[in-house]
């Protein structure tokens, strides 16, 4: 289900029958998985380790650092004790936005050593999102390269070419011009002009 509300689909489009939205029928029908899943897509409709501007480090990190940091008082020290010997274990499965999700987004990042080794994005500018049209890998390649045959036709690349013949001058014509360094990799070359 969630590839299919990530591939362009319209998350707030709503059934002509009753009107409710996809989130709404995943609540009405009693699907709690699909509108948590819903929900979390809502909230965040851009995966942001396929940005440019995606940073590496944990955000919580400082926060976990500095509060680990922090001298605790022998009362605390107690309590804590007490509550990881009381506390059930519980499987509540993970932490929203904690290591494992920061590890995921780290490794499937765009400036992870695992991706920027194996692939080359094509588009890293703009990077996919819930209800967003993302067209396909050959569109995306055709635009690149009307782009660049565009700049080659802006006479930049041919003006650079005509000063650079301009640089070189005549070619130099005649047996005596001819260095004997130039002659053992130009044989056939250097018979034609000996004819001539």
């Amino acid at each position: 289900m969630c590839v299919l509300l990530c591939f362009c689909s319209n998350i707030n489009a709503t059934d002509p029958g009753r009107g409710f939205t996809p989130l709404e029928w995943a609540c009405f029908t009693g699907r709690i998985e699909s509108a948590y899943l819903i929900q979390r897509l809502m909230d965040k409709p851009c995966a942001e380790q396929f940005c440019d501007q995606y940073l590496l480090e944990w955000p919580k990190l400082k926060e976990l650092l500095a509060k680990a940091a922090d001298s605790k008082t022998c009362l605390q020290k107690i309590s804590a004790t007490l509550r990881s010997i009381v506390d059930f274990r519980t499987f509540h499965g993970p932490e929203e936005d904690g290591v494992l999700d920061h590890m995921v987004r780290t490794t499937t990042s765009l400036r992870s050593s695992f991706v920027a080794i194996a692939c080359r994005t094509v588009c890293p500018e703009s990077p996919p999102a819930v209800g967003k049209r993302r067209p396909a890998v050959q569109e995306i390649l055709r635009k690149q390269r009307a782009k660049e045959l565009q700049t080659l036709e802006s006479g930049e690349h041919f003006n650079s070419y005509k000063k650079l013949q301009a640089g070189r001058g005549a070619v130099p014509t005649g047996k005596a011009t001819l260095p004997a360094s130039l002659k053992q990799f130009l044989p056939g070359l250097v018979e034609e002009r000996e004819s001539d």
